[in-house]
Order: structure tokens, then sequence, then C-alpha cells
């Protein structure tokens, strides 16, 4: 007996044993392959396999395993998760679906759940969390996910009430009061952010994530303000913050520290001059980049094509999707290699028409260091960003270059400040004279809006009644958020009202109805100072974007936000022949719905500056020139009908955007 081989079932739990310590499977694909087939029932083998496999991150033999036992559940649950984590969800999803079905486990609830999520359909995913709620309703990865579906579609309360339950399941874990605070935040409370801050201890090498919460602290301002004075103290509030993360920074591991800075985007709203807080955060992000994921360039190509990345987590029914998809698919059209890269957890039908436009578009794996390792991988002559300052995975890769051109356009129209950013791609017809100063990268303006849209398909009729508006008088509707209309804006608003009683001024909520509240409560204020009726003062609830656009219809008159422009819902007005009564400032982001109005052939409505008292003057005027006068509306609606289709469909950017990119890299 001594002198035999063991038999094949003892040889495999072996061998799956040494595969699973070595994290390697390539000599245990090979026994299983020449050994016979193993019972269905013999649980300690599978267990045994799938452990090595996993271990290994076999997939092939993962799908031998699926082969030999088809009615197991978990090969098929094991090969989901490798999938899943290889960026390839939609490929994961059947094997999902079935370990679900032959073994229904917390387990496999939760990744078919997550599969959904990744894959857009939220519906499935809520209906798995909240099955393994009833199972457990003291289940974290359940809690937390629906807390995070919940937050992505504004469902606030909803959203602190699971991470207050999640806390209370763990209340040790100091990174669930982190999503806690994040939450409140985002809510629109960040003085109940503040407060969750407070319990948590201070950042420490052992404690890699309590860098996050440190920063996360830099940006907790209220999105809506009392008055100026209150403004500027935000202001000063987060150059103090700074500076405290400076001095806690120099002790941070360089790893945490760059997985931890977030944008400054609330700051972002409320002053002019941004660049030094854009290179101030570049000089904390940039050399951590440098540490974490040093950049060494790759060998040259073989290939002599134009290889070209866009990198964005919204590549979906959003604002930076809707206005840059044309440039992705314009490139593959003219013979491009283009590769779509979807940094974000969520896709839906607008990811998949893209990706049939450009006929590659690949799902980055979560996290910054395994984007950037997968973006080199590809060797690209240059990569995109359609933003930076709105999402801060996408924010560390661009700060750690991942090809050796870098360029983002103005989804967020802001300088990145990073001096791995070589090129800012914006719209000539949107920049001031001075606009190349306002930015750390190269000005790189394309002609004309320098997008192509396609807009949203046209929304059947609705009554004002059924958004709560008045049956009778004018309306005049501003559709930007409420964190832009700073309270210097109000003075220009309540004289509106007040030289137009008839009429109503209509704006979106926010969010948050503590936020809609601070907001209704001071420009009411103001108009009742300006001898307005504050209840000429009416706030619809923020809308579905079929119901949006039909509300965009109802409008008399449509105002642009007086500091920070529209730019895409500007766009999708013209779809529906709605003018914009807009300005021009004095940043590009200022200039979106101006130089729109300009290109539809109406520059009337695109008002100058007034004086320095009275900047607003121009623009107040022109509003009540249009209110007042029916035939001129009608004539400038009509203009708008005429010459959205060629302004919205112009290939001019698109075709500048190649010649550059061509000249630049001397391919193509």
């Amino acid at each position: 007996m001594s002198g035999r081989p063991p038999p094949p079932r003892a040889l495999l739990l072996r061998l799956a044993e040494a595969a699973r310590r070595a994290g390697r499977a390539a000599e245990l694909e090979l026994a299983l392959a020449a050994a016979p087939a193993p019972a269905p029932s013999d649980e300690e083998l599978v267990g045994a396999l799938v452990a090595a496999a996993e271990a290994a991150r076999a997939p092939a033999l993962l799908r031998r395993l699926v082969t030999l036992w088809p009615e197991d559940g978990r090969p098929q649950g094991a090969l989901a998760q490798l999938l899943d984590l290889g960026g390839e969800p939609a490929a994961a999803l059947p094997f999902a679906e079935a370990a679900l079905r032959l073994r229904p486990t917390q387990a496999h609830r939760l990744l078919r759940a997550r599969l959904a999520w990744r894959l857009g359909d939220r519906a499935t995913a809520a209906a798995l969390w909240q099955a393994a709620l009833a199972v457990d309703p003291r289940c974290l990865p359940a809690l937390r996910n629906l807390a995070a579906l919940h937050a992505s579609q504004q469902e606030h309360e909803a959203a602190v009430r699971l991470r207050a339950a999640a806390l209370a399941v763990a209340p040790d874990r100091p990174e669930l009061r982190f999503e806690l605070a994040h939450t409140l935040d985002r809510a629109g409370d960040p003085v109940a952010a503040a407060a969750a801050l407070d319990d948590l201890p201070p950042p420490a090498a052992g404690l890699p994530g309590s860098w996050r919460w440190a920063w996360l602290r830099l940006n907790l301002i209220e999105p809506v303000l009392d008055g100026p004075d209150a403004v500027e103290a935000a202001a000063r509030g987060w150059w103090s913050r700074l500076e405290d993360l400076r001095a806690l920074s120099s002790s941070a591991p360089s790893g945490a520290l760059f997985s931890c800075i977030e944008p400054a985007f609330p700051l972002h709203y409320l002053v002019d001059e941004l660049l030094p807080a854009q290179r101030a955060l570049a000089a904390l992000i940039t050399p951590a980049a440098a540490v974490t994921r040093p950049w060494v360039a790759p060998p040259p190509r073989a290939a002599r094509g134009l290889k070209v990345g866009f990198a964005s987590a919204f590549f979906r029914a959003h604002t930076v999707g809707r206005l840059f998809a044309g440039w992705a698919a314009g490139l593959a059209q003219r013979g491009v290699e283009v590769q779509v890269l979807h940094t974000g957890p969520r896709q839906d039908a607008e990811t998949a028409a893209l990706a049939s436009a450009v006929r590659r578009l690949v799902h980055l794996p979560a996290g910054a260091t395994a984007q950037i390792d997968a973006l080199r991988a590809m060797q690209l002559d240059a990569l995109i960003f359609p933003e930076l300052g709105m999402d801060h995975d996408t924010l560390w890769t661009a700060a750690a270059r991942c090809a050796p051109l870098q360029a983002m356009a103005w989804g967020h129209p802001i300088s990145s400040g990073l001096p791995t950013v070589d090129w800012f791609l914006s719209s000539a017809a949107m920049e001031p004279p001075d606009g190349a100063a306002h930015y750390a990268e190269q000005l790189v303006a394309l002609p004309g809006l320098s997008v192509s849209v396609k807009p949203s398909p046209a929304p059947p009729p609705l009554p004002r009644a059924s958004f709560g508006l008045p049956a009778g008088g004018l309306l005049l509707l501003c559709l930007q958020s409420l964190f832009k209309l700073l309270p210097a804006f109000d003075a220009a608003f309540a004289e509106l009202a007040a030289r137009l009683p008839a009429a109503s001024l209509v704006f979106v909520a926010h969010p948050s109805p503590r936020q809609t509240a601070r907001f209704a409560a001071r420009l009411g204020a103001a108009l009742a100072a300006a001898g307005a009726d504050p209840r000429q003062l009416v706030i619809v609830p923020q809308q579905p974007l079929p119901r949006f656009h039909a509300l965009i219809a109802l409008a008399d008159v449509v105002l642009d936000g007086p500091g920070w422009s529209g730019g895409h819902t500007t766009l999708e007005c013209a779809a529906r022949g709605q003018p914009v009564v807009s300005r021009w400032g004095g940043r590009m982001r200022q200039r979106h719905s101006a130089a729109i109005q300009e290109a539809l052939g109406l520059p009337a409505l695109a008002t100058p500056a007034g004086p320095p008292g009275d900047p607003l003057r121009p623009w107040i005027e022109q509003v009540i020139r249009c209110a007042d006068d029916p035939a001129l509306r009608a004539a400038a609606q009509a203009q708008v009908r005429a010459a959205a289709p060629a302004v919205l469909g112009d290939l001019r950017g698109v075709d500048a955007l190649h010649d550059v990119l061509r000249e630049a890299t001397g391919r193509g």
C-alpha cells in the first residue's frame, strides 16, 4: 500500500491545499483535467478546489469546476466574483444568477445585488438588498449598499437612516461613522456631518481610512449660505482647514494620503478666483501620486494609428456623459482607436449606446491605483478626462499620469491645477479674452461650442398644475442648482419680482429639504424687502428628466444663473425651442449660455456685464423686455427652433480635436 500513489481524490485535495497556499493553480488545472470526474456530492473536494481557484484568481479553473459541478453553485459564485473584480460585470451576471438559484446564500444574494447595481439595474439591486435584510436585519453590506443607492437617488433621509443603522450594528468601526458623516453632508447638513466627525479619532498611520475623514472636514460648507458675509466666511474657513491639513499631511503615509484627497467642489461655487486653491490641492496630491504610482514612460507602440482614451465616472445619463460622448463617438468615426474607460460603478442605456458607437468601452476596476495600472497597460497616445473635480478617483488617476498626453474638458469648468494635465479643452465661443490665465493647463479652445449633442426625446406636454405652478401670470424659470445662486444675486431676482408683480419666479429644489428651506427664506426676505410679494417665489421639487424637459416648455422666460451658467441644460432648452436670457461673465463657467444664445442667432439675449456697482443691470433689463413683449418672445423661440439643429449638431469641435491630437502625437 505504501508504494502505491494516492487515489485521485486525495491527490486533488493535496494539490488544492498547495495551490491555495501558493496562490497558483496551473498544476491543479492539469491534474483535474486528467483525473476522473469527482462525485457531485463531494462537498469537501468542491470547497477545496473553489478555495484554491479563488486564491489563485484562476478563471480557467473555475470554468472547469462549473462544468464539473453545474448544480453546486459555489464555482458559479466564485467565477462571478472573479469576473466582477476583473471589470467584467456583464460576463459575471449569468454565473451570479446561477449561483443564487442553486445556493441562495447571503453571499450569493449580495454578489448578485452588486452586479445589478453596477449594471444599472437599481430595482433588482434594491430588492436583493432588502431580501438580505429580511434574512438578517443587521447585514452590514446590505445596509451600506442600500444607503449608497438611496443617496445616489437623492433620497437622503433614507440614506441617513440606513447609515445610522449600520453604525448601530458596529459602533466600533470608525469607517461607518465616516460614511454617516459623508451622507449627512451630501444630504445638505454639513453641521450634523461635522458633529459626527468630531467623534472620530485623529488621522493615524494604523488607520489609513482616517485620512479620508480628515479630508472630508475640509469641504464641510453649507450649500446655501445666508448672505455675502457667510460666503466670505466659508471661503476663509476652507483655507484655514487646508492649512491644518497641510500640517497633518506631513506625517501621512503617501498611499493613504493619495487615496483620500477630495476635490474642492463646494468651494468652486463661492469664489471667482479658484486657481490658487486648485494648485494648493495639486501640491498635496501630485507628490503622493508620484510616490504611490511613479510614472515610467511606456515603450513606443508598434501600431501607427492614434489611440485615445476617455476616462470618466459619468458615461451614463449625466450631464458630463451627454456633453462629451460625441467627442468619443466622433473620433471613432474618423478612424481613431477610441477606448471609453468607464470608471464609475453605474451604467445605463446611454453607457450601452456609447459602447456601440465606439466599439470599445472598458469598465475599469474600482479604486484609483487599480485604474492607473489598467490605463497605463493600454499604452494610450492621449487620455482625455471630460471632467476633473467631481469624482475623486478620476482626479487621483489624472494626478498619476497614465498617458504621454493628458487633457481635461469643461465638464466641470475649473482648472485641475495638476501639472500632470497638459491641456484644458474648451470652447472658443465661451472663453473670455484672458481665458488662458485661468488654467494651470495649456488652453486649447476648440471652434464654436466645441461639442455636438444629441438632445433627449421631446416629452409630452404637461399642464402647470402638474408642477403646482400658478394657473395665470408669467413664469420666469431659473433651472440652475440652488447652490449656484449666491446671496449676491438675490437683489436682482427681487427686483424682477417687484417690477413684474404678475410673474412667478420658479426654481428647482435642492435635494436637501433643509437647504431648499434656507434658500426660500433668504430669497423670500429679499422679495419682501424689495416690495414684492414673497408668494411670487415658487420652488418645484426635483423632477425626473422627461418632466424636467416638460417644465422647460412651460416657461415664458428662462433665466440663466447669473454667476454659474447653464451648459447642457441650456442646450436642452434650445432643443425645446426655448431661448435663455444670459450674460457674459469674466470666466468660462459664467459664459456657457451667452455663447449658446449667440450661436443660435440671439446676441441680444447674451447681455454684457454692467457697471461695477450694478453688474447685473443689463441682464435685469433684458429679462423685463422679454417678459413685457410677447412678440419678442415668440420671435426668439422661432429663431431657436430654426437654428438649434445646426448648433447642437455642430461637428467643428470634434474635427478640430482630431487635428490637434494628430499633430501633438504624430499619429493618425
